[in-house]
């Protein structure tokens, strides 16, 4: 025989006790006090103000910096010091034009790396190579000693009865010993030693540059590559040009 059972139904059973009510939402209690966002922003405003300001100031610096013309005394007025290092030798410009001619351009070379160190001691931020921005003018000025010296040496073994069987005819050779003269046309045609040159007539500028010189004051590299254009004279002249602001430099660091 089966029994049946009721099962409990949750309908069945008695509802849970209310929570009493808060005291805070009682119509009675006071209320929060209210944020007053005027007095807020007001405090905030002078705290706002000086952070748009040092941005302000900031940026220039910023540009300057990228650009490689911050002031040489402080950075753009962010009072951070550029230390410079030692000034350069001061030459005179008379005697490196002679010592170039009688050295037939082997003197322009070894200058060439004296005083791309000089600019390098001079701003620690600038990245020169000395060593290769003399070769690049000693490269040329030794080709053509060579070639001069190798066209002597044959007019002297002919003045000797010692002929010489070469494919160059003797009045070639001739010509030849004036080949020291193209030089300057040598350097300017040859593409890396154009390049070291502009390159050491760009660091004068920045030199200047650091020394407070006037913009408009400041050598043009490119435009003074024309004086590679003078024949026998073209090099001693570019290197009298730099020496000369390179002079005016010193003296205004002094």
């Amino acid at each position: 025989m089966i029994h049946s059972a009721t099962l409990p139904s949750s309908f069945d059973q008695p509802d849970p006790p209310l929570p009493p009510p808060d005291d805070s939402e009682s119509p009675g209690a006071a209320p929060p006090p209210a944020i007053d966002w005027v007095s807020v922003e007001e405090d905030t405003a002078p705290a706002q103000a000086d952070l748009e300001m040092s941005a302000a100031d900031a940026l220039p610096a910023a540009v300057a910096a990228s650009a490689g013309t911050a002031d040489p005394v402080a950075a753009g007025g962010a009072g951070i010091p550029i230390q410079l290092g030692p000034l350069g030798r001061r030459r005179s410009p008379a005697l490196l034009a002679a010592l170039s001619v009688i050295t037939l351009g082997i003197h322009p070379g070894l200058w060439t790396a004296r005083v791309n160190r000089e600019m390098r001691d001079f701003d620690p931020r600038m990245h020169v190579r000395p060593a290769r921005a003399a070769l690049a003018l000693l490269a040329p000025a030794l080709l053509t000693l060579l070639i001069a010296l190798g066209a002597a040496a044959r007019q002297v073994a002919e003045r000797l009865g010692h002929p010489v069987d070469l494919p160059v005819t003797s009045r070639v050779s001739v010509w030849l010993l004036a080949a020291p003269a193209l030089l300057p046309l040598l350097v300017l045609l040859i593409s890396p030693c154009a390049v070291a040159a502009a390159m050491t007539m760009e660091r004068v500028r920045v030199v200047e540059d650091r020394a407070g010189v006037d913009p408009d004051q400041q050598v043009r590299p490119v435009a003074a590559l024309r004086a590679l254009l003078i024949p026998v004279a073209g090099v001693a002249t570019l290197e009298v040009i730099a020496q000369r602001r390179l002079n005016r430099v010193w003296s205004l660091m002094r």
